[in-house]
């Protein structure tokens, strides 16, 4: 491992409307990881006390340095100064160097439920899993699992003791024991005539939901073994008939936290890659009755990730306008947790392509990245009214060169 030395940077940017001109000075990457590095800022305007994010850490993988099959994974020590306190501000950075072949949506990192580790592939062709270790000095990987195919987006159980896996070439999912010593041994299932590229862990670690390219875009199965014992997979059967007859492509999904709906999103299919909207959907669940599809919404632009907020009241989904060529959006949806109904609260616009985005630990504040400008942008969630509105907070955090990828750690 080496530490990535490159200046970050905390601004406000002035080029949105109704926010000053406030500016902070390069927070110096210095040789030791976890160094408490200082801002000063240039201008009068008042600011909060911090940046309102709630959380640990904020996380990102960023692009390495160019030609080099190396990523840089980034972390801010929660929370963020007030960038107009001066010299007496102070910001901790760790950062590091990962093995990763370039990097693409938000589903190239994923981290544990609590916050101490993450799971980083090497790339596409290599099938090769990392886990990173976060809470040291700095980011390190500490143990390695080869698939030889392609991996897919990963899910941790939230006891942090298994990982599931989609290997979409070879029409399996994989899931493996995890301890802080690394991977144990992986016990893989075949799903024959579909290509599971993504899977999710029900809230109680009881069940799980495969998403697939095929006839059957989503998948229900209950899990048995505990504590040594055999894993064993049982499969709940699904009616999609309700299925619009043009179809969706899926890219992940979210759970309600009384496990009684799953949220997917993805693209719906239409006569031309250019008709092809972002789609959000519902898919109900239940133990005896097995799932069926409910309908959805289909949003301008191509879906590249969502986020479900920690109460599983809002549901946020960024979106990239090929055709623009620059720029996007954030669709904002407010959700029942309770039946997994969901209405559209808000839309706004981003000053470039998303393809990452996180809520906090509160719910109550949303970080998109922005790769072409290697940043990442804050916005409040304003819940005063009926409808949960966006608010766009002026601050935006420069990490590294080309964030694709954001989280917060608890």
């Amino acid at each position: 491992m080496r530490t990535n030395t490159r200046p970050i940077q905390l601004i406000r940017n002035s080029l949105r409307p109704m926010v000053g001109v406030l500016a902070a000075a390069a927070l110096c990457g210095c040789a030791a990881t976890g160094e408490k590095t200082g801002t000063t800022s240039r201008g009068a305007e008042a600011s909060s006390p911090d940046a309102g994010v709630v959380g640990q850490w904020i996380v990102t993988l960023d692009r390495g340095s160019d030609g080099l099959p190396q990523s840089t994974l980034t972390m801010l020590k929660l929370p963020i100064p007030d960038v107009a306190s001066g010299d007496d501000a102070h910001v901790e950075v760790k950062q590091g160097s990962i093995p990763c072949e370039g990097v693409g949506s938000g589903g190239v990192l994923k981290l544990s439920p609590d916050g101490a580790w993450a799971l980083v592939p090497i790339g596409a062709n290599s099938g090769v899993l990392q886990l990173v270790y976060l809470a040291g000095p700095e980011p390190s990987v500490i143990d390695t699992i080869d698939f030889n195919t392609q991996v897919g987006k990963v899910s941790w159980r939230r006891d942090n003791t298994l990982v599931a896996v989609a290997l979409p070439e070879n029409e399996q999912i994989a899931i493996i024991p995890i301890s802080g010593t690394g991977f144990g041994e992986p016990t893989e299932w075949p799903m024959p005539g579909v290509k599971p590229t993504a899977v999710e862990w029900s809230p109680s670690g009881r069940r799980l939901a495969v998403i697939a390219e095929g006839v059957i875009p989503v998948g229900f199965f209950t899990v048995r073994g505990e504590g040594g014992e055999s894993l064993g997979l049982r499969r709940i059967s699904v009616d999609f008939s309700a299925l619009p007859i043009e179809g969706v492509s899926l890219k992940n999904g979210h759970w309600t936290p009384n496990e009684r709906a799953l949220i997917v999103y993805g693209s719906s299919f239409g006569a031309s890659t250019a008709d092809n909207p972002a789609a959000v959907s519902i898919v109900s669940f239940d133990e005896e009755e097995g799932g069926r599809w409910l309908g959805g919404f289909n949003i301008a632009g191509a879906a590249t990730a969502s986020a479900l907020s920690p109460e599983g009241d809002l549901l946020a989904v960024v979106t990239v306008d090929f055709n623009l060529g620059v720029g996007g959006a954030i669709s904002l949806f407010r959700v029942d947790p309770a039946t997994g109904a969901m209405e559209v609260a808000d839309q706004v616009a981003v000053d470039g392509p998303p393809s990452s985005i996180a809520f906090d630990r509160a719910g109550s504040t949303l970080l998109t990245t922005d790769f072409e400008r290697n940043l990442i942008q804050i916005w409040r969630i304003d819940q005063s009214g009926r409808d949960p509105q966006l608010v766009d907070s002026g601050l935006e955090v420069e990490t590294g060169i080309a964030p694709h990828a954001v989280a917060v750690a608890p």
